[in-house]
């Protein structure tokens, strides 16, 4: 599923996952904070925000979701935190693909 997402800043990628109900939108003032010294990807998860909606709304689809993004972005390597469910996806995410 192609995510939305916002880009903020430079230096190694961050990507900061949003809790249920939540969207790319409640991270931002952080991400600016910390863009002088990261690349920060936040993004929609699905059924969230901007991106698609989807009948499929699990922790494995959501992480699929993240890895088909850092693959379309050409990102090897990330930082990722999360909040409530995004804390679940960053844990489930980073389980499959360490």
């Amino acid at each position: 599923m192609k995510l939305f997402f916002r880009k903020y800043g430079y230096g190694p990628p961050l990507f900061i996952l949003h809790g249920l109900y939540g969207s790319s939108d409640n991270w931002v003032t952080i991400a600016r904070s910390l863009s002088e010294k990261f690349t920060v990807y936040l993004p929609d998860q699905r059924n969230h925000g901007q991106s698609p909606q989807s009948d499929l709304h699990d922790y494995n689809s959501m992480s699929q979701d993240l890895l088909e993004l850092t693959g379309e972005l050409k990102i090897k390597k990330i930082f990722l935190a999360g909040h409530s469910m995004g804390g679940k996806v960053a844990v489930n995410f980073a389980l499959k693909w360490p």
